[in-house]
């Protein structure tokens, strides 16, 4: 018999608010509510470990007020200890660090369970999955970034796929209940390979998203194709 992919896999999607329109964030945040996003990403930078500048504690909070859905802040800083708290006060349920940043990865997530947050690693293209396997017991996501972390509308780094189906084996091989996100260029386009090798949270920006006024219909379409791919997944790994 073939599985149900509602009681076995949840899709979730990720508004990448690093696209949104700055001018009007409120108001599309409540018009990504309405069309049905699952929650929402920031990303913060800090000018260092990537040449860019995101969003601040304080506009965090700004839209805290406009939803009542998960809010998730992606530090690219180079040192995320020192606002962790800060981010937590803010109304962030997920704090996501870069696993680049430092050696003492436990530390940092145990930092951000303290502060009453679920905690998240992020890695860039070209950083290796083993460290991973000290911290899976105390994490809720694994980041799995396809372009290079600070900029929207990097073309997407197919090199990733490998990493993201090595990474699923060792969390099912591990029996954590630790989610893959993709994040960097997901679009209809990429959205079977990233989902096909085992990411169930999809971070939508610029290429995925914000194409258009219909967020309802994006989204739709998005994970309507996301939980096929995984249905197709599962059905492969029952073979």
């Amino acid at each position: 018999m073939t599985k149900d992919i509602r009681h076995t896999i949840r899709i979730e999607l990720s508004a990448s608010m690093m696209c949104a329109d700055f001018r009007r964030m409120g108001e599309q945040v409540r018009e990504l509510d309405a069309a049905g996003v699952d929650r929402y990403h920031f990303d913060v930078i800090d000018g260092h470990f990537a040449p860019n500048f995101g969003f601040s504690a304080g506009m965090l909070k700004s839209l805290r007020g406009e939803t009542d859905k998960p809010f998730e802040a992606h530090l690219m800083v180079t040192e995320p200890q020192r606002f962790i708290d800060e981010f937590a006060s803010a109304g962030c349920q997920v704090i996501v660090v870069q696993q680049e940043v430092t050696s003492l990865l436990r530390r940092l997530v145990q930092q951000i369970r303290q502060a009453g947050c679920q905690a998240g690693i992020a890695l860039n293209p070209v950083t290796p999955i083993e460290p991973l396997q000290h911290v899976l017991e105390d994490i809720s996501q694994v980041i799995m970034l396809s372009v290079d972390a600070g900029f929207a509308g990097q073309p997407f780094a197919k090199t990733v796929i490998p990493k993201i189906a090595a990474l699923r084996a060792q969390i099912d091989a591990n029996g954590s209940d630790v989610a893959i996100s993709g994040d960097g260029g997901i679009n209809p386009r990429t959205i079977d390979w990233v989902v096909g090798a085992g990411a169930s949270v999809l971070v939508l920006g610029s290429t995925g998203l914000f194409v258009g006024e219909d967020y309802g219909t994006t989204l739709r379409a998005i994970r309507d194709q996301a939980e096929r791919a995984a249905q197709r997944r599962l059905v492969k790994s029952d073979a």
